[in-house]
C-alpha cells in the first residue's frame, strides 16, 4: 500500500507501517533489516499522525450497516474462528515468508482461498 512519512494512504484514518506499506524509502529490493527501520521509523510517525488525527476529530462515528456482530459470542463459533487463525498463520509462515516462489505463493493462495470460502459459507449457515 502506497503510504506518505506518516503512514497516511488513500483511506482516511487509515495508517500503514511496515511490511504492508511501500514508502520507497529502499526501494523495491529490501533487505529484512531494511523494512525492520523502516517499521519501527514510520510506525513511530504513523502513531504520531493519528494521535495527532483522533485530537482534531471533532465529528461522530456512525457504525457501518454492513458490519453485522451476530453470532460472535457464540463460544462453538471461536473454535473455528481460532482454527482458521492458526491455519492462516501456519500458511503464511510455510509458504509466504522471507523464501518464497510462484509455486509456493500459489499454493496459498490457495489455501487461503479454501480458509476464506470455508469461513463464508458458514457464515451463511448461521444466518
Amino acid at each position: 500500500m502506497d503510504t506518505d512519512i506518516e503512514g497516511k494512504n488513500q483511506h482516511p484514518g487509515l495508517y500503514a507501517a511496515g511490511e504492508v506499506s511501500m514508502t520507497g524509502v529502499h526501494g523495491a529490493n529490501r533487505l529484512a533489516s531494511n523494512s525492520l527501520l523502516e517499521a519501527l521509523v514510520f510506525a513511530a510517525r504513523a502513531a504520531a499522525s493519528s494521535v495527532d488525527l483522533l485530537r482534531s476529530y471533532r465529528g461522530s462515528v456512525s457504525p457501518d450497516p454492513r458490519m453485522d456482530d451476530s453470532g460472535t459470542l457464540n463460544s462453538e463459533e471461536w473454535v473455528l474462528v481460532a482454527h482458521d487463525r492458526r491455519e492462516i498463520q501456519q500458511i503464511m509462515w510455510d509458504y509466504v515468508g522471507i523464501v518464497r516462489s510462484n509455486l509456493r505463493l500459489e499454493r496459498a493462495l490457495r489455501r487461503i482461498t479454501l480458509v476464506h470460502d470455508e469461513s463464508r459459507a458458514s457464515t451463511r449457515r448461521r444466518r
